[in-house]
C-alpha cells in the first residue's frame, strides 16, 4: 500500500539569518496594484515596464507572483474544494484522463472537484474546456456558478482562459520581472483545499518551488512515462513510472508508483492512444458508461484513485484504485454525467 503522507516529509533549514526590515506591506500593495492592471492587459505593458523602472527587482518578483496566483474565485463557501490541472501540452492523442478522472473522484461523498481548462491550450480540442461544449455540460463562466455546480454535484467544469486573460498578451512576458514572477507560481484559478497538477516536464525544484509560493495547502504534482522515452503524460500512467511530488505543510516528499502497486495492469504505451478519427467525446463517454477498452479505463482509475489519495489522505491508493473502479462499473460516474447534461438543457 502506498500512502503518501506517511512519508517523512523532507524540510529546509534556513539557519540562522540577520532581521530584516518587514517590506511585506509595500510588496502586498505593488501587488494590488499589479492585479489592478492585470484586470485590463491591454494598458498593462506600459504600466509594467514604469514599474519595473522605479520599484526594486524583488519586491516587483514577490508582488507579481502573488497577484498572479491570489485566487479570482472563493469556493469556501461550498466546502473542501479540490483543483485538478494539467498542462494541456501531451505531444499524443490520448484520452482526456484528468477530466474523467476528476468527475469520477467527485462521486465519492466528500469530494468536490473543479477543473479548469483553457480553450487556448495545444489541447483546447480535447482538454476540459472543449471537451464540455462537446458533451453538452455548462461551464461555469463566474464564481456564483462555479459555487453553484459544486453544490448540486460537487463537480464544476470552466475555462480558465476567463480567469487568465492577460495571459494571451505575450508582450507582458517581454518585461524581466513579470515572466520571472509567473514562471515561478502556481496559478489557482480558485481556492481550493488540495491540488492535483500534472505535468510534462518533470522540473521538481521548479515545481516546488511553484508550489510553495502558491496558495493551495496541499499540492501533488504527477507526471507520467511510458515504455517510449519520447511519450509522457502530465497524468498518472499505467505503461511505465508515475512519479509524484507532494507539497504540504509538513513538508515535501517524492514517491514513485507502478501500475501493479495500484492493482493496475501495465500496458504499452502505443495501448494509450485514441486513434485518428474517433471523436473525444465519444472517447470520454464510453469511458464513463464502461464501454471503452480496459486500457483506457484503467488509466482513469489509477488517475482518480491518485487523485482520491491526494483529497482523502488517510486511503491506500490500491484501496482507492479499487474504489474508483467500482464506481465507474457500476455505472455511478455515467448516470452523473448525464445529470451534469440534463442540467445544461434546463
Amino acid at each position: 500500500m502506498l500512502r503518501l503522507d506517511r512519508a517523512p516529509p523532507q524540510t529546509t533549514t534556513l539557519g540562522d539569518a540577520p532581521p530584516i526590515p518587514n517590506r511585506e506591506p509595500y510588496v502586498q500593495r505593488l501587488a494590488d496594484e499589479i492585479r489592478v492592471h492585470l484586470a485590463d492587459p491591454r494598458c498593462a505593458f506600459d504600466a509594467f515596464r514604469a514599474l519595473e523602472a522605479r520599484e526594486e527587482h524583488s519586491e516587483l518578483i514577490a508582488a507579481a507572483r502573488s497577484a498572479a496566483a491570489s485566487p479570482l474565485w472563493d469556493t469556501s463557501p461550498a466546502g473542501t474544494v479540490g483543483l485538478v490541472v494539467g498542462s494541456g501540452g501531451v505531444s499524443r492523442r490520448t484520452p482526456n484522463i484528468s477530466t474523467a478522472a476528476a468527475l469520477t473522484a467527485s462521486c465519492v461523498p466528500g469530494v468536490l472537484v473543479a477543473k479548469p481548462g483553457s480553450v487556448a491550450s495545444m489541447s483546447r480540442r480535447l482538454g476540459p474546456a472543449g471537451l464540455a461544449d462537446r458533451l453538452g455540460i455548462r461551464r461555469a463562466q463566474s464564481g456564483a456558478e462555479l459555487l453553484d455546480q459544486l453544490g448540486h454535484e460537487g463537480f464544476a467544469l470552466f475555462s480558465s482562459d476567463e480567469c487568465y486573460p492577460w495571459l494571451a498578451h505575450a508582450e507582458l512576458f517581454t518585461i524581466g520581472f513579470f515572466a520571472e514572477a509567473v514562471n515561478s507560481a502556481s496559478l489557482s484559478p480558485c481556492s481550493a483545499a488540495w491540488k492535483v497538477n500534472g505535468v510534462v516536464r518533470p522540473d521538481w525544484d521548479l515545481h516546488l518551488a511553484r508550489c510553495r509560493h502558491g496558495l493551495v495547502p496541499r499540492t501533488l504534482i504527477v507526471h507520467g512515462s511510458t515504455d517510449d522515452p519520447e511519450f509522457v503524460l502530465d497524468d498518472a500512467s499505467t505503461a511505465g513510472t508515475t512519479e509524484m511530488l507532494l507539497v504540504g505543510p509538513e513538508g515535501h516528499h517524492r514517491a514513485s508508483v507502478e501500475p501493479e502497486n495500484a492493482g493496475a495492469r501495465r500496458v504499452a504505451g502505443a495501448d494509450l492512444v485514441v486513434p485518428d478519427g474517433v471523436a473525444p467525446e465519444d472517447v470520454f463517454t464510453a469511458i464513463v458508461e464502461g464501454r471503452a477498452p480496459r486500457t483506457w479505463i484503467e488509466l482513469v482509475t489509477l488517475s482518480t484513485a491518485i487523485i482520491l489519495i491526494t483529497a482523502q489522505p488517510d486511503r491506500s491508493l490500491r484501496e482507492e484504485f479499487a474504489h474508483a473502479g467500482s464506481l465507474l462499473r457500476d455505472g455511478v460516474v455515467a448516470e452523473k454525467l448525464r445529470r451534469l447534461q440534463a442540467r445544461a438543457c434546463s
